[in-house]
């Protein structure tokens, strides 16, 4: 039985966590020789990129933190290679690192960050930026005026990032949400059906009424442009204009034989402000997603701030899209990108949405993912669960409900009351890590000490 990438991850992530190859062969139903292959696979391409180091009592703090089945020497590791320095573990003076190949370290390269405001997230996330950068990875920020942003970002960031921000909010971006994508089996139909569910999606008093009346006026403007379901050869024709379908919709709102009209009328006044603002156009900034990939390290500031909540969510939404469609034009490839949202919790991660296509897919593509928000209810089970790295700041966890999921993937934490203890009490730069399954609280290490480890 051949294995799916999704199901291998799923038994490499069971095999960290310590379940036997009983219990995992039951689950997915295979043999327990294959378990016994992946669990070898692992062995033998885990040896050389790591080294383990035995602590000494001196620098050890507080072994609390550890489960008492389990030798604390046995969980300190350093990562080389492809990891990213996150900060000094507070119990054993050490340094940690997140290795977020899936060959050597983590499940994913997914990382999910939690925290009430002013605990550290965003310098967190500028941290781990900048090393990104050191490791000539591609960063893709997308920014909502929340700290990142070239007016407001820390010096030491921007000297070492040394981003390129793109004022996509104030001058546009020429990019059309109207691409017929490679998957798109049914072409303009598949689109059509894209870009009713972002706009309903964002805006939710819309319902399926107003669903249909978007999908027709998306329909009819590839018509106009005659590109059609059933002629493939018609899809590689020059696109159609994007706000042609805001004047679509309002044609069919004046209709007086379209029996969509009253529909189209209320759909045209709420996605009117999305065009109003006429953040995608022709003349807008050029997005070379190869040259802001392929340039070794650049990190990219996407700034949206000042436009309307909903407008700046339409807009990531369509850019992400974009995206995804130069990655599957490209084909797999190793990690080359990581993409940062802050504020996730403005975000959908809802079936069929860019954010969920890249956890479940993006690693395939050569993408990472870090998102940042305050609580966890603010994500969905699918990123929660497609994130193998969380990074918690101080949280009031209420009703355990934060712990109790980091217990349930850390295997010398088992007690979420404990961890709960330790992460409601965490102080501004603090955080407890979750990475690889095993759980650690540390210190994120400052600009300034990261300058002169590098010295």
């Amino acid at each position: 039985m051949k294995l799916s990438d999704e199901i291998r991850e799923k038994i490499i992530e069971m095999i960290r966590s310590g379940k036997s190859s009983e219990e995992i062969a039951e689950k997915f139903d295979i043999g327990k020789m294959q378990v016994a292959g992946i669990k070898a696979h692992l062995s033998k391409k885990g040896k050389k990129p790591q080294k383990y180091s035995i602590p000494s009592n001196e620098n050890v703090k507080d072994f609390s933190l550890w489960s008492k089945t389990t030798q604390p020497y046995e969980l300190v590791r350093e990562t080389v290679d492809t990891s990213v320095l996150l900060g000094t573990d507070e119990t054993f003076n050490k340094k940690v690192y997140w290795n977020f190949d899936p060959k050597t370290g983590s499940v994913n390269p997914h990382m999910l960050i939690v925290g009430e405001t002013g605990f550290g997230k965003t310098y967190a996330a500028q941290c781990i930026v900048s090393e990104l950068k050191k490791k000539k990875f591609a960063t893709i920020i997308f920014d909502y005026g929340q700290g990142f942003g070239i007016e407001e970002a820390s010096k030491e960031f921007l000297e070492l990032a040394y981003p390129v921000q793109i004022e996509a909010s104030r001058n546009g971006v020429a990019i059309n949400p109207l691409q017929i994508f490679p998957e798109d089996i049914m072409g303009p139909v598949n689109v059509a059906q894209r870009t009713a569910d972002t706009f309903c999606r964002i805006y939710p008093r819309m319902g399926i009424q107003q669903k249909e009346a978007i999908i027709e006026a998306v329909v009819d403007v590839f018509f106009f442009a005659d590109i059609h379901k059933d002629d493939k050869d018609s899809w590689q024709k020059p696109l159609p204009s994007f706000n042609e379908i805001h004047r679509r919709l309002r044609a069919i709102a004046d209709s007086d034989e379209n029996s969509l009209r009253h529909y189209a009328k209320s759909a045209y006044s709420h996605i009117s402000s999305f065009f109003r603002f006429n953040i995608i156009r022709d003349d807008g900034i050029k997005l070379t997603w190869d040259e802001m990939i392929n340039k070794s390290g650049e990190t990219w500031i996407i700034q949206l701030r000042g436009l309307d909540y909903y407008v700046s969510m339409i807009t990531t939404e369509m850019l992400l899209w974009n995206l995804i469609s130069y990655l599957q034009s490209e084909g797999p490839s190793k990690l080359k990108l990581f993409i940062i949202l802050d504020e996730a919790h403005k975000l959908s991660f809802e079936r069929g949405t860019p954010i969920e296509w890249i956890l479940r897919e993006g690693r395939k593509f050569g993408v990472g993912v870090i998102l940042a928000s305050q609580q966890l209810e603010d994500y969905s089970k699918v990123a929660i669960a497609n994130t193998s790295t969380k990074l918690v700041f101080q949280n009031h966890d209420e009703m355990y409900m934060l712990s109790k999921a980091l217990a349930k993937k850390c295997k010398n934490i088992s007690d979420y009351k404990k961890i709960s203890e330790i992460i409601t009490r965490l102080e501004r730069g603090k955080a407890f890590l979750l990475n690889e399954n095993i759980g650690r609280k540390i210190s994120i290490d400052d600009f300034r000490s990261r300058r002169n480890l590098n010295d």
